[in-house]
């Protein structure tokens, strides 16, 4: 049989956040959905591709494996798309869907290059456990990297994340997702139909600046991880 190893990867897996109120409100189906077209959105329009597939199981729990450097803009945008979609599609419910997402990066080996299922090694390793601990806390994104150093770093502003993006109401949350995907204040204004004094402000109670520092920070670990990489993988 053979194997394919490929270094530094980072396998995400995560689960629904929410869903049970959308079960108690007889809109399970609905949760599942927005779950699938938000990860259909993530591989083909924000990854094009550059991705080992998103497989469901479980029922809400998904895991895929993608280039370290794409890990948490993915994963934002994962999450606003689900959060925004699942209000603007199922009103009847006042609470957004959110998803869980842990991180593990490191090595993988595969017996089907095209099968996250059929795969093993320290990412897989560091991911699943670690989603684990997260399904008694309010955390909703954690990474777990080789270094203990990068990944103490991560969480502390992952926890920090999480609890700017809690606060965000769903304009805000809908503008932010717009300035995610690379759209102008002029442009998010024309498409929301207000103003782009009112978008700056959305964006500006959002604290969006923030995050695209946070953005850009990962960039660069993301680089010294894959051009360095580590002996502990």
């Amino acid at each position: 049989m053979d194997v394919t190893t490929m270094n530094d990867v980072a396998v995400i897996t995560g689960d629904l956040v929410g869903s049970s109120e959308h079960s108690d409100s007889g809109l399970a189906d609905s949760a599942l959905s927005h779950l699938k077209n938000a990860l259909r959105y993530v591989a083909i329009d924000i990854l094009k591709g550059n991705l080992i597939d998103f497989e469901i199981y479980r029922g809400d729990s998904f895991q895929g494996i993608m280039a370290v450097e794409d890990a948490l803009y993915s994963s934002l945008v994962l999450r606003m798309h689900i959060r925004t979609r699942s209000v603007l599609f199922s009103p009847e419910t006042s609470t957004p869907l959110d998803v869980r997402i842990a991180v593990g990066i490191g090595t993988i080996t595969s017996t089907h290059v095209q099968k996250t299922s059929e795969s093993d090694g320290p990412a897989f390793r560091r991911s699943g456990p670690l989603l684990d601990s997260m399904e008694k806390t309010d955390s909703r994104l954690r990474f777990c990297a080789p270094s203990e150093e990068i990944t103490e770093e991560l969480n502390a502003e992952c926890a920090l994340l999480d609890a700017l993006i809690a606060r965000w109401t769903f304009e805000q949350s809908e503008a932010v997702f717009m300035h995610l995907l690379g759209q102008k204040q002029t442009e998010i204004a024309k498409k929301l139909e207000v103003s782009q004094p009112a978008i700056a402000k959305r964006l500006g109670r959002a604290g969006v600046s923030a995050v695209d520092v946070l953005l850009k920070r990962y960039e660069q670990i993301a680089r010294n991880i894959t051009h360095e990489g580590y002996k502990n993988n």
